[in-house]
This record gives structure tokens, sequence and C-alpha cells, in this order.
């Protein structure tokens, strides 16, 4: 039943993309209701010729254009593309270390079709986290993960925490493609709510001045 809601959802909602994205979409979420495995994981399934890794293909700042060109594109705002990156992300060492080596600089080579791999990869999580949330009856603690507009959802982080931490947001969807393959046995509704440790903006600025 949550598969066939959210295909509906899909088709209304993004009805004005052309080519292969709703059909691939509505794989992506197959995988993910019916072999019961994580919205990575099941990227990985679906679009089997894109890298087994982004990070290194794309920097933060690849991240951050994607982001501004889509709200443009969606809803005719240009955003602010100032963007400092944080300097002591609160998780793990080995995810920071990952966030840290793409903060700056661009990709020594750069494959066009990576902003269209990514902006997909942002897609596909987001409604992938909405219909899990669904078919486990949870209530996000992130109410973006409310929205059915994956840009809306990004724009409301925007207007709430500031561009640092809608990118750092969207780095994360990045980090968990490119780990899928590390994790047994994927989490899912709530579970990947605890895993979201964004600072807040008063969180980072007493992090630089400590």
């Amino acid at each position: 039943m949550v598969f066939h809601f959210m295909a509906q959802s899909i088709n209304a909602e993004y009805k004005n993309i052309v080519g292969t994205f709703k059909d691939d979409v509505k794989r992506v979420l197959h995988h993910v209701l019916y072999d019961d495995i994580s919205p990575a994981l099941a990227l990985h399934r679906t679009f089997t010729n894109w890298p087994r890794s982004f990070l290194g293909r794309v920097h933060l700042s690849d991240m951050r254009n994607a982001l501004v060109y889509m709200v443009y594109k969606s809803f005719g705002r240009m955003l602010d593309t100032v963007h400092i990156p944080f300097t002591n992300p609160p998780v793990p060492l080995e995810i920071a270390n990952a966030y840290r080596a793409i903060a700056h600089g661009r990709p020594h080579i750069v494959d066009p079709n990576d902003t269209e791999r990514i902006v997909t990869l942002f897609r596909c999580s987001h409604i992938a986290r909405l219909a899990l949330h669904l078919l486990h009856d949870t209530t996000p603690r992130d109410i973006v993960e409310t929205y059915n507009s994956c840009v809306g959802a990004w724009n409301h982080v925007y207007e709430t925490v500031g561009m640092s931490q809608t990118v750092f947001k969207l780095f994360m969807d990045v980090y968990h493609y490119d780990k899928a393959w590390d994790n047994a046995t994927p989490p899912h509704g709530n579970e990947l709510d605890a895993q979201d440790t964004t600072p807040s903006p008063m969180e980072e600025l007493k992090s630089l001045s400590s």
C-alpha cells in the first residue's frame, strides 16, 4: 500500500521532470520497501552504472551549487551562495575526516554527469525516508522529512538553519551512499533520525570560539 501511495505522489509531485527519474525512484522505493534494505543500498542496486562512490568526485561546493540551482529552477529564488564549511562537525571521526577532505577546492577530474547523479541521489534519499516513515508509522523529528517536495525541504532547511547546515545534510546523503555496503543492518525510520547529528548554528559558533 505504501509503495502504491508513494508512486502516485511521485507522479503528481515530479510530473514536470522529464526523463527516467519517476521510474528510477520507484525502483529505489521497491528495493527499500520490498527488499528491506537502506535507501543508500537501494540506490546502488538501481543505478548500477553509477560510480561506487562520489566523495572526491564531488566536493561540498558541488552540493551547494546543485542546491542553489534546483531552488532557483523550482522557485525562481536565488540563494546566497556563501558557504562556510563546519570546522568540527560533531560526528564520528571517520565521517568528519571525509567531510573535511572535500570541504574546500574542486575535484581534479570532473564528470559533468555527476551533478545530475547527486541531484537524483538527494531526491531519491528524501523520498525513501518519507516512505519509510509511512511504512513504520513513525513521526520524524525533522519536519522536512514530511515534505513531498525534496527541493521544498531543502529550501526550508536553508531558511531555518542556513547554507552550511543544509549542505552538511546533503553531504550525509552522499556519505551514506558511499558507505552503503559497509552496513549489514540498514537503519530506517527514526533510526535514520538518530544518525542526524548536524550541528546547530550555536554549536558551531561555540566550536569556533573554543
